[in-house]
């Protein structure tokens, strides 16, 4: 959940690091989304549409299955689908509109053109789509937890990011279950396609002793200038990046991992996952201890340490600037799937160890 200046390694010493506020994700120990569930599928997605459902889930943090019953239900998987409507019609194999598809594609801002820019090519279409699910589902949470009385917050994550992404949040996710009949008919098919399960029964059980144990917080404590600067691995101190990769750094085989490590930009904790694959870290949905879990969803995301995995599945982290800012704590039988999208396997040894 952190936001870090884009530093590079041989600048240091030249620059003047750009300081951001830190951000604190609201505890969600007791959440009981499943937004990242694995989840299995009924829907067959063409050879070539793979790739793009791929990309998409590696943005998003969404399970591949929910992102192909949707793609399957907007535009069966045509790329350069084009639906009219009374807002200017609809794009992309998952049928966004210009309004959506220009907060999140940069290029396309201001644009008047039809299709809007970069829409039709279906990589690029593939990735700034998982961003536009990452945020709206970063909306329907919010909305979710501000209104907890209402009906619409009882419906897991991914069955209000249909109602949202369908109809909006007023006429679809908030007047739930009062919805349009094609936004009925959505949901069913959705539902029908796709059906959510734990990703972690697969994790290895194990216990590395670390659990409760702050190292960090003594090494930060002892260094000048610690209160507002940057560390030694270019993360800002006190942030949930800064321990993980203190914890990378002193218990895993990568002893020389910072920021920019192997020319991937590890920065905020969002983009962790991307960065690990870059950097040819494992990245995947099975808990192992010594790894570091990453959460997709918030402003910045979020990563913790894994200390211990159970035999059904939960883990326990140590992680900083969660519940407190800038603050150690410890959660218990957390999973993929609820409190966290990705496990990064920096416990193992690879071709950059």
């Amino acid at each position: 959940m952190t936001k870090t200046p884009l530093i590079s390694l041989a600048a240091v010493p030249m620059v003047l690091v750009i300081l951001f506020v830190a951000v604190i994700s609201p505890p969600d120990d007791q959440d009981n989304t499943n937004a990242a569930d694995c989840g299995t599928g009924t829907v067959t997605v063409p050879a070539k549409a793979k790739p793009w459902i791929t990309e998409t889930a590696k943005t998003s943090g969404l399970p591949q299955a929910w992102l192909a019953a949707v793609a399957s239900r907007e535009s069966d998987f045509d790329p350069i689908g084009y639906t009219g409507d009374a807002n200017g019609g609809t794009w992309s194999i998952y049928q966004l509109n210009r309004e959506e598809w220009a907060k999140v594609y940069p290029p396309a801002r201001g644009s008047a053109a039809s299709p809007p820019p970069g829409i039709t090519d279906p990589m690029t279409a593939a990735h700034y789509a998982g961003i536009y699910f990452k945020n709206r589902l970063a909306t329907v949470r919010s909305m979710k937890k501000q209104n907890p009385t209402k009906p619409f917050a009882k419906l897991p994550d991914l069955d209000a990011l249909v109602l949202a992404h369908n109809a909006g949040e007023g006429g679809g996710l908030m007047a739930y279950p009062h919805i349009p009949a094609i936004t009925k008919s959505y949901l069913a098919e959705i539902r029908k396609n796709y059906q959510p399960q734990p990703c972690t029964a697969a994790g290895n059980p194990g216990d590395n002793g670390q659990s409760g144990k702050d190292t960090y917080g003594p090494y930060w404590a002892s260094t000048a200038g610690r209160a507002d600067g940057v560390d030694p691995w270019l993360f800002k101190w006190g942030e949930c990046v800064s321990y993980a990769a203190w914890m990378v750094r002193t218990t895993s085989p990568h002893k020389d991992f910072v920021n920019n490590w192997h020319g991937a930009h590890f920065g905020n904790a969002q983009e962790w996952a991307a960065a690990a694959r870059q950097a040819k870290i494992t990245t995947d949905k099975k808990p192992a201890a010594g790894a570091v879990a990453q959460r997709m969803s918030g402003t910045y995301g979020h990563v913790a340490y894994i200390t211990k995995v159970n035999a059904n599945g939960t883990f326990d982290v140590n992680e900083y600037n969660f519940a407190a800012h800038h603050k150690f704590g410890v959660r218990k039988n957390v999973r993929i799937g609820n409190q966290f999208d990705w496990v990064l396997h920096f416990e193992q040894k690879g071709p950059t160890s």
